[in-house]
C-alpha cells in the first residue's frame, strides 16, 4: 500500500513524514554533491587540509558503510524492522552531524 506524500489540509497542503524524509534525502544529496565538487577543486578557494580529510572520510568511509549495510539488508530480504533498526534516527543523525562538520570545515 502506498501512502500519500502530501495530504490536503483545510487551508493548505500538509506534508507527511514520508515527504519530509524525501526532502531531507534530497538536501543531503545536494550537500554531498557540493562537497564532492569542492574536493575535486571547483576553482574556488583552496580547501583546507582538515576539510579535505573530513570530506574524503565522509565520501569514502562513512557514506559507503551506511549505504552498503542497508543494501545488504534489503538484498537479503530482511524485514523493514531490521532495516529501520540499522538506519535509525541515531545513525542518520550521526551521519548528518559528520556531513555538516565537513561543510563547516570547508567554509573556513
Amino acid at each position: 500500500m502506498e501512502y500519500m506524500l502530501v495530504y490536503p489540509g483545510r487551508t493548505k497542503p500538509v506534508t507527511s513524514r514520508r515527504w519530509e524524509a524525501v526532502r531531507e534525502g534530497i538536501e543531503d544529496y545536494r550537500i554531498l554533491a557540493a562537497l564532492r565538487q569542492r574536493l575535486a577543486g571547483d576553482g574556488g578557494p583552496t580547501l583546507p587540509d582538515t576539510a579535505r580529510v573530513c570530506i574524503k572520510h565522509l565520501l569514502e568511509v562513512s557514506l559507503p558503510e551506511m549505504l552498503d549495510k542497508s543494501y545488504a539488508e534489503m538484498t537479503r530480504g530482511l524485514g523493514r524492522s531490521v532495516i529501520d533498526a540499522s538506519n535509525n534516527d541515531a545513525t542518520i543523525g550521526a551521519f548528518r552531524r559528520e556531513l555538516m562538520g565537513c561543510v563547516e570545515a570547508a567554509a573556513k
